[in-house]
Order: C-alpha cells, then structure tokens, then sequence
C-alpha cells in the first residue's frame, strides 16, 4: 500500500506477532548502553537528521551564509514571521553550532511542529534531543520518535536507518511495538551500498550487545509482516 507524505514516499505493513524478547538483565542493559552511547555522544550531532530538507527553500534569505554569532542571534528572536522550513534549518543548524544549542534546537523544532505535525525529520530531531537531555530514553523520546515513523514510514532511507540505530541504542526503554516498525521499515529497503552496510555494521553491533537483530530482521521479512 503506498502512502504519500510531505517528506516523500512511504509503504505501511502490517506488524507481525512479536517474537520472544530477550532476557533482560541489569548486566545486559549495561552492556548495551555502554556498546551504543559512543555513537550517539560522538556521532548523533551530525547522524540526528543532518539532512537539510529545507536548505535550497531558504537560501534565499541569506541565513545558510550567517557566521555562528549573526545565526545565534537569529535564533534569540526569531522573525514571527520566519517560515516552517527557516525554523526546520534554524532546528538543524543550531545542532551543528560548537557547541550545540540544543535548547533553541528543541524550541525551533516545536515551532516546526506546531505548524506541520507531518514533519517526520523533525520529530525524529525532537527524540533525539530529548534524549540528549538526560542521556536517556524518556516516554517523551519515545513519543517523539514514533510520531516520526508514523509520518512518514519509508520516505527516506537515512531518516529510516537512523531510527533503527535510535532504537537499537536504547533498546531496553524501547517499547516491542517501536522496535519492530523500526526493524520493519529497515527490512523494506532496498539493498543499496548503504543499506547494506549499515545491515552489517548494526548486526555486529547488536550481536555484541545482546541484541537479537537477525532473529528480528528475519521476522520483518517474513510474509506475515507484509
């Protein structure tokens, strides 16, 4: 079934029955946040939705050619009139800023929100940086990051590989429902360079952190899960 949304094409399928989870343990859970949280300390600056979606559209307003000190003033007040996509860029850049801003992040992205729901990019960034807060996955992460794959399901395949690493990352505070859609879209995709290697990054990572990814993955690609 196609389903078409404002960042592009997307499929939804039907979730299979679950699959046993895996014995979870205090050690277990270590483990696994301690495998994961390098990557996303080190790497979800520029992996938590680098992809300008609104770049071309506002370079006309000269923002993309700001120096960091003229952009952070933007951000202290913006234009009540600055359009949603200047406020997804204004949400985006001021995660590249040295350092971060996640606070103008997170009110920039609640304005794009509040004028398009339908944002899927944006409401991934709303997951991630409610994690950052803390370090931790919060029902509002949570919340966040399944309005994301509700959105838009399978419209881009970085935005799709990036909730999955999401998940995979926090998997202990992950609802099954979540970690399932997230392996589902992940087994749509087609087999490109970067799929691919992303498959077999995430397998070893997953493997080493008890994570049963192929017994999952296998089960997105079951015909019960079509």
């Amino acid at each position: 079934m196609s389903d078409e949304r404002t960042l592009g094409r997307g499929r939804t399928q039907t979730i299979s029955a679950a699959a046993p989870a895996p014995a979870d343990t205090e050690a277990g859970a270590a483990a696994r946040q301690v495998t994961w949280i390098a990557l996303l300390a080190l790497g979800g600056l520029s992996t938590a939705l680098g992809a300008m979606a609104a770049f071309d559209s506002i370079s006309d307003f000269g923002v993309t050619r700001m120096d960091d000190a003229s952009f952070r003033s933007e951000l202290a007040s913006p234009s009540p009139n600055a359009s949603v996509d200047w406020l997804e860029y204004a949400s985006e850049r001021a995660l590249a800023l040295s350092p971060p801003d996640l606070e103008a992040s997170r009110r920039m992205s609640a304005l794009v929100l509040d004028a398009d729901p339908s944002r899927a990019f944006t409401w991934a960034r709303l997951a991630y940086l409610d994690w950052a807060t803390d370090r931790e996955m919060t029902p509002a992460a949570v919340s966040a990051l399944d309005r994301s794959i509700q959105a838009c399901p399978m419209c881009d395949d970085a935005l799709v590989r990036w909730r999955l690493e999401f998940a995979l990352a926090n998997w202990d505070a992950v609802p099954e429902a979540t970690r399932r859609a997230a392996f589902m879209h992940m087994a749509a995709l087609p087999d490109t360079t970067a799929n691919v290697e992303f498959t077999a990054s995430a397998r070893i990572r997953s493997n080493a952190a008890g994570i049963p990814f192929d017994a999952y993955l296998d089960d997105a690609r079951s015909p019960a899960s079509q």
